[in-house]
């Protein structure tokens, strides 16, 4: 072995079982220690739950090889490691930071491997992508990295970039643009071709009691209705004695905010 220095044997508490195994035999081979002998020298540095295991079965020690040591290890300390570490990649999701992510996935990969040391990178590739945040996700996805640290380097430049651009709320824009001048009666302006219909026009919103029923209306009598009623105008008209659904709900719509903006503690009679 040359000049290795004197290396301690690594202890078992109960965690992590796998790599304490791959430790173990790393051990035992570089310092050629005899097969038969593994068990006795690795029960020596049990502590914590692990050694209060290890008096539950001393009485199979005898019988048993390293191999079937090694089953029952895993049985009592990693019989669900596995499955909780896949169902762990299945859910990962990014919470914070890209870097705090990617340190997170990881390290559940790490030790993923020590189940399956020739896994898909690709699979696990695209599970890292599908955990990222939406904005930082869509231009990742974009660049299909096919390598675990090519995505990680993809995601850290675009957080560092900034997300997509994000459409702002433009109420703000459109109540300071100019109003289209009509063209209507006049010669220049737009082309009549262009226009919408007047049904098909944004309405803007009365600011007094009296704009709302200047418009409600406006709106009757383009359409062809009673302005009083709301029911189809023909020659001879005559309202209804009771007023019809239809046109008390178009009243309180017109009115709602004028009903709500009412002191309702003390309302009058009238």
């Amino acid at each position: 072995m040359g000049r290795l220095p004197k290396l301690d044997f690594p202890k078992f508490d109960g965690e992590h079982a796998q790599f304490w195994i791959t430790c173990a035999v790393n051990y035992f081979e570089m310092y050629a220690v005899e097969r038969p002998m593994w068990i006795r020298v690795a029960t020596m540095h049990f502590t914590g739950a692990a050694k209060r295991w290890l008096q539950s079965i001393e009485h199979l020690l005898s019988s048993l090889d390293w191999t079937s040591f090694c089953s029952l290890l895993h049985e009592r300390f990693s019989r669900d490691q596995h499955e909780l570490l896949l169902r762990q990649l299945f859910n990962i999701r990014q919470t914070g930071s890209v870097s705090d992510y990617i340190d997170k996935f990881t390290e559940l990969i790490d030790q993923l491997k020590s189940y399956n040391p020739n896994p898909d990178l690709l699979a696990y590739t695209t599970r890292f992508v599908d955990g990222l945040r939406e904005d930082i996700r869509a231009v990742t996805l974009v660049a299909r990295p096919t390598t675990l640290d090519s995505a990680y380097t993809l995601a850290s430049l675009q957080e560092e970039a900034g997300g997509p651009y994000r459409t702002r709320d433009r109420r703000a824009d459109y109540s300071s643009m100019p109003k289209a001048s009509s063209s209507r009666g006049t010669g220049g302006g737009s082309s009549p071709q262009g226009r919408l219909p007047d049904d098909k026009l944004p309405v803007s919103k009365p600011s007094s009691t009296d704009d709302k029923v200047s418009s409600l209306k406006s709106y009757r009598r383009a359409h062809g209705l009673c302005i009083r009623c709301g029911d189809k105008w023909v020659p001879g008209h005559k309202c209804a004695s009771q007023p019809q659904l239809h046109a008390l709900q178009e009243v309180w719509e017109l009115f709602q905010d004028s009903f709500l903006d009412d002191d309702v503690e003390s309302p009058s009679d009238e």
